[in-house]
């Protein structure tokens, strides 16, 4: 990797979302899920026998200002993530999995292993298969009946209602009118749709609701956007498995937090 005058690894090659897109290869996350006007610097290199590209972003979508995304091959990307993040000081860094599993886990990136976190980003483009129970679901429900769901199901959901991201909800009710699930529609990108606060309440799930939302939402959004995302916790193999079945793809799987 070159530092030159001991400065942050790599070079320099763009300060805009297009660049982004150019050094990631066309990359379907830098695409559906950075913001255009989030990005605020480029860079690329060589290190560990492979190549790395990385983002430095504003606060927009779930980063920090000024936060730090490396990818590449993972070894590059293990080799460079540590130093690029302390020489840039970024408050964050997110890099592919496979990365930290070759830096020896978190530490060996530079980042607090106890608030180090991994989640998954997919996206959805082609038709997808039929689900049970899309029928049932509806869109704009009250908001009054999505938070008394929340508040039950996903009390932490960092989207609810009256939040600035959140565009419109979807949800099915039970026999007597409760609201047993729910989805919201968010943007990261303008015109490329992100499922977040998808939730069950704890009484019926395993009966197929969650993926029903994701579905019916997924499918009708499809109509007009060229791509639906979302994400998830790594740790989350119920929602994968659903997931996988509606029709989403598996992208990217990452590990971020701030430095230790």
């Amino acid at each position: 990797m070159s530092r030159a005058g001991g400065g942050p690894p790599g070079r320099v090659v763009g300060r805009s979302w297009v660049d982004a897109v150019r050094v990631s290869g066309g990359d379907a996350f830098v695409r559906w899920h950075v913001h255009p006007a989030a990005v605020r610097e480029v860079r690329c290199g060589t290190a560990g026998g492979g190549t790395w590209w990385s983002l430095r972003v504003g606060a927009m979508s779930y980063w920090e200002d000024g936060a730090l995304l490396v990818a590449g091959d993972p070894d590059a990307v293990a080799a460079v993530a540590g130093p690029l993040r302390r020489a840039t000081a970024a408050p964050d860094l997110t890099v592919p999995a496979a990365a930290a599993v070759a830096a020896g886990g978190a530490s060996g990136l530079g980042l607090d292993p106890d608030r180090t976190f991994g989640w998954a980003w997919q996206h959805a483009t082609r038709p997808l298969p039929p689900v049970r129970g899309e029928e049932q679901v509806a869109w704009d429900p009250p908001g009054s009946d999505v938070a008394r769901l929340l508040d039950e199901a996903s009390p932490h959901a960092f989207v609810r209602p009256g939040h600035p991201w959140a565009r419109r909800w979807a949800g099915v009710r039970g026999d007597d009118g409760r609201l047993l699930a729910c989805g919201a529609v968010t943007e990261h990108v303008p015109g490329v749709p992100h499922l977040a606060a998808v939730a069950t309440r704890p009484a019926v799930r395993g009966r197929g609701l969650a993926g029903a939302v994701t579905a019916a939402m997924t499918r009708s959004l499809l109509r007009r956007a060229p791509a639906v995302t979302l994400a998830l916790w790594a740790s989350n193999d119920a929602a994968r498995r659903t997931y996988a079945r509606i029709g989403f793809r598996p992208a990217h799987d990452f590990v971020g937090g701030p430095p230790a």
